[in-house]
């Protein structure tokens, strides 16, 4: 194929971006938003000749490639709508789709679309408004290799390094992987929030604490974003934050499978307490089940893989600081064997998986196993925390109660055993003075999100 016409439909903080590389590369050919295109259009000076289109079908009936960046909300409705892009999509067309999506629907789209004889990826990005406007996004493609090769020059007009394009595997895989991406980096979050707060209640400043912590294994792509957080606007964030729809379908998938998920509900059930919608108590009741039910084993003999291969020498060390730089670094390490132990038995090429999260958002120490380490039998690790490394998040424990600050991630990472800590922690949660501590912690979760997603800090009133 020739060069390609592109039609851009959603113009939002992503895919307003990607539009414009796909112009400077002569590439498109039409853009689509209900509210926003005429204004779009005028803001970035594009040409006369770019045909505003007034719905999907018209946007996709004068292109032959059609991109797609929409919430996962609209995606039903903009491809097969009465005006969607299947009305107006020609044969040997192809459409992309590049937004947070449902991975267990692609399949059934990519049918509808092979119908007509339209090609069909599901195409997620990873890198946030910032590195979209930088055209460094990362692209997560699934479909057929064949597909994705006729599509690259589409790809590479917003992927350039250090972002990249990544064949991760058939259809439906590209939106699978970059759901293990949020989940991890959600993870992630909640670790690195609960572990700067805690340092900030032994008596740092939110910056001396982030420059304590942001050495060595402790080093992360999230990290670095929480860098970024004006210490003057963090005690005027709110103290709450959305859940966000991938982790909630990794836990649905990982139910399929009857593999656990009890730190990524953990993570979504402490964004719900801070919005309100779980009371300390329930959520208690919840952690204690999540933590009692069974398949952690693999979980931890991945963890006990991983952690064959990561040292600790270049930690902060000694004091306060070194005990919360371990439990940071540990972590890490126990959020991202959750996470590739689902995608392991889901069929998923982990070392592309890897490669992934150090392109996006999740880059941290804790891959490097994954990226250079020989596999091994995992049956030749314990299903058990090393006691070294128990003795770790039990001083990090003992820390949080001296300074009375709760803390339930590190906790949980204990209950991956014996499932008797994190419910004391989380009900430590209705004591109003706990409630505004940890609401620290929160706090730093909701920069860290604005800080990557620019989604404007949500401001107290």
């Amino acid at each position: 194929m020739g060069s390609r016409r592109v039609a851009a439909i959603g113009l939002g903080k992503m895919g307003g971006p990607m539009a414009l590389h796909l112009h400077e590369k002569g590439l498109l050919a039409a853009i689509y938003s209900p509210r926003t295109a005429k204004e779009f259009a005028a803001k970035n000076r594009l040409p006369n000749t770019l045909k505003l289109a007034g719905s999907p079908k018209d946007a996709a009936a004068i292109a032959d490639t059609v991109l797609v960046s929409v919430p996962i909300h609209q995606v039903e409705s903009v491809l097969f709508g009465g005006d969607g892009v299947l009305e107006g999509v020609g044969s040997g067309g192809l459409v992309i789709e590049s937004g947070n999506s449902d991975h267990r629907r692609d399949a059934e789209y990519s049918k509808r679309f092979a119908a007509k004889e339209v090609g069909y990826l599901d195409a997620a990005v990873s890198g946030g408004p910032k590195r979209a406007r930088a055209g460094t996004l990362v692209s997560i493609v699934g479909g057929e290799a064949e597909t994705v090769e006729a599509a690259r020059d589409v790809f590479a007009a917003f992927s350039r390094p250090p972002g990249g394009v990544f064949h991760v595997g058939p259809t439906g895989q590209g939106h699978e992987v970059k759901m293990y991406h949020n989940q991890d980096e959600q993870n992630d979050m909640r670790n690195i929030g609960e572990c700067l707060s805690l340092l900030m209640k032994s008596g740092l400043g939110f910056r001396e604490a982030f420059e304590a912590l942001d050495k060595g294994v402790c080093r992360s792509a999230l990290l670095t974003y929480a860098g970024t957080i004006p210490p003057t606007v963090l005690s005027t964030i709110q103290p709450k934050i959305g859940g966000g729809d991938l982790p909630e379908i990794a836990v649905e998938t990982a139910k399929t499978i009857g593999h656990p998920t009890a730190l990524t509900q953990l993570t979504l059930d402490l964004r719900r307490w801070s919005r309100g919608e779980l009371r300390p108590d329930e959520a208690a009741t919840r952690a204690r089940a999540n933590f009692a039910a069974k398949g952690s084993s693999h979980v931890l003999r991945l963890y006990n893989q991983l952690r064959a291969h990561i040292r600790l020498d270049d930690a902060p060390s000694g004091g306060d600081v070194g005990t919360v730089a371990r439990v940071l670094a540990l972590g890490y390490i126990l959020d991202l064997a959750e996470v590739v132990s689902i995608a392991q038995h889901r069929q998923i090429n982990v070392p592309i998986l890897a490669q992934v999260f150090r392109a996006g958002l999740c880059d941290k120490a804790a891959l490097d196993p994954l990226l250079t380490a020989k596999a091994k039998e995992l049956k030749g690790f314990e299903p058990a925390l090393p006691q070294e490394d128990r003795h770790v998040f039990e001083e990090g424990l003992a820390l949080a109660a001296k300074l009375g600050h709760p803390a339930p991630s590190c906790a949980a990472y204990l209950d991956l055993e014996d499932g008797s800590h994190v419910a004391p922690e989380l009900k430590r949660l209705a004591d109003p003075g706990m409630r505004a501590t940890y609401g620290n912690a929160i706090r730093i979760q909701a920069g860290i999100r604005d800080a990557f997603g620019e989604h404007g800090y949500e401001v107290a009133a």
